[in-house]
C-alpha cells in the first residue's frame, strides 16, 4: 500500500522564489536578522522591493531545538520562512496551500520547543520559591522594569532567557 505524505500537498519556498524571479526578474528579496532571541532562536524580516520600492515584507522566527532540523538549521529556517511570508504578503501564495512546506515541517518542532519553554518556566519558578521575601520583591521590581511577563504565562524563548539572566544574577 502506498504511503501518504501530507507534506506532498505543500510547495517549498524555493519553488515560490523561482516563480517570483521568473515573473519579476528586476525585483530584490532582502533579509535582515532582527534578533538571536537571547540565544534561543532567530527572528528575521524579509523585504521585497521592485525598482527600489518596498512592495511586501514578512517576519518569522524559529527556535533552536535539541532535535530535528532546528537543532542545526534554525537560522536558515527562520530566514526562509520570513521570505515565504513576504512572498505570500505580496500575493504569491503556494499553489498547493497557504502554508509552505517548511512551515508544516516546523510545526512539530514548535510544539516540542513550546513544551521545553514551559518546563523551563516551571524550573525558574521553582528556583524563585527558594528566594527570600526580599529577593522575590527585588526580582519582581526588576522584571517589571524589564517589561517581562509573569512566568505563569507563555512567552518567547527570548523572554525566558531574560528571566533566566535575572534569576541567575540573584543567586
Amino acid at each position: 500500500m502506498p504511503k501518504f505524505n501530507i507534506l506532498d500537498n505543500y510547495e517549498t519556498v524555493a519553488v515560490r522564489i523561482g516563480r517570483f524571479r521568473e515573473k519579476y526578474p528586476m525585483a530584490a528579496i532582502q533579509t535582515e536578522l532582527l534578533s538571536d532571541m537571547g540565544g534561543t532562536g532567530y527572528r528575521f524580516k524579509a523585504i521585497i522591493t521592485i525598482e527600489g520600492v518596498v512592495v511586501a515584507t514578512g517576519h518569522a522566527e524559529d527556535l533552536i531545538s535539541d532535535r530535528g532540523v532546528n537543532a542545526s538549521h534554525a537560522l536558515e529556517n527562520a530566514e526562509t520562512s520570513a521570505v515565504g511570508r513576504a512572498l505570500a504578503n505580496f500575493g504569491l501564495l503556494s499553489q498547493k496551500g497557504v502554508p509552505t512546506r517548511e512551515d508544516m515541517e516546523n510545526l512539530e518542532n514548535r510544539k516540542h520547543v513550546s513544551e521545553a519553554l514551559k518546563h523551563e518556566r516551571q524550573r525558574l519558578r521553582d528556583t524563585i520559591d527558594t528566594f527570600t521575601v526580599n529577593q522575590r520583591e527585588t526580582l519582581k521590581k526588576l522584571s517589571i522594569e524589564a517589561g517581562l511577563p509573569s512566568l505563569k504565562h507563555p512567552m518567547s524563548g527570548e523572554q525566558v532567557a531574560a528571566w533566566r539572566h535575572l534569576i541567575e544574577a540573584m543567586i
